[in-house]
């Protein structure tokens, strides 16, 4: 009986009297910086139920390969990248795509390692970025390229470095007003990204990204972003940069 009209003592506290909800509950918003991870194109009603359930950011693979099938030839429209984009737009979406990941037309793995896959990288960037200019995209500079899933035979801190900042200067002088980011890393693997701060790419970033991915509590990663923190701000004094979650989840 205690624990009963402890209940109801709790109901009372979260309803009116008449039975409605209290006026001091905090409405069912979602905060402007989170977003949702997709894996679809076109325009479908997912669209729909990402923008009436809050979320105002998506993340999904600007996938070169599927788009770049003849060498210079980019097919963003039957691809479903110009109605996915547009249909975000139309509903006050913004996207961060992953300029991702390698093209067999140029390099035999799943990474770019070449001077020919460079520039071929670079151009297809270019291209994305010239078509969506404006649209306040969000660019990000691979997946995950500090695991062998997506950056074969081997991750290689030079060979990525390299590929994005060849690409990054054609990004911003196609699309002066979009945001780009990286390196987008699989957890927070400080050393990988202090390598990368030391090959000069933190000064063309607008924000650093990770996948804070962990075993451990959530919570744990206050301390892995206090030491990121502390890099950025000892590569870029003068400088304020962000730090992204791009991906991220617990099952």
């Amino acid at each position: 009986m205690k624990w009963v009209l402890a209940v109801a003592g709790l109901l009372l506290a979260v309803l009116g009297m008449d039975g409605s909800v209290a006026a001091d509950l905090p409405g069912l918003t979602i905060s402007d910086g989170f977003g949702v991870n997709i894996h679809f194109r076109h325009d479908p009603p997912d669209l729909d139920m990402i923008a009436e359930a809050g979320f105002r950011f998506i993340r999904m693979d600007l996938g070169w390969e599927g788009v770049e099938r003849e060498k210079g030839v980019y097919d963003f429209e039957r691809t479903g990248y110009d109605a996915l984009t547009a249909g975000c737009v139309r509903r006050g979406i913004r996207i961060l795509y992953i300029i991702d990941y390698s093209n067999r037309l140029y390099e035999s793995e799943r990474s770019v390692r070449t001077a020919e896959g460079r520039r071929a990288y670079a151009a297809f960037a270019q291209a994305a970025a010239t078509r969506y200019a404006g649209k306040g995209i969000l660019w990000e500079i691979w997946n995950e390229p500090n695991i062998k899933q997506f950056w074969t035979p081997e991750p290689n801190v030079e060979d990525y470095c390299a590929m994005a900042m060849e690409a990054i200067p054609l990004i911003r002088k196609a699309d002066p007003s979009g945001v780009v980011v990286a390196p987008a890393t699989s957890g927070v693997p400080h050393g990988w990204i202090e390598e990368c701060f030391k090959k000069g790419l933190l000064a063309q970033l607008d924000a650093v990204s990770v996948h804070p991915y962990r075993p451990q509590n959530p919570e744990t990663v206050v301390a892995d972003y206090e030491k990121l923190r502390k890099l950025i701000k000892q590569y870029s004094p003068d400088r304020r940069v962000p730090i992204i979650s791009g991906e991220w989840g617990y099952s």
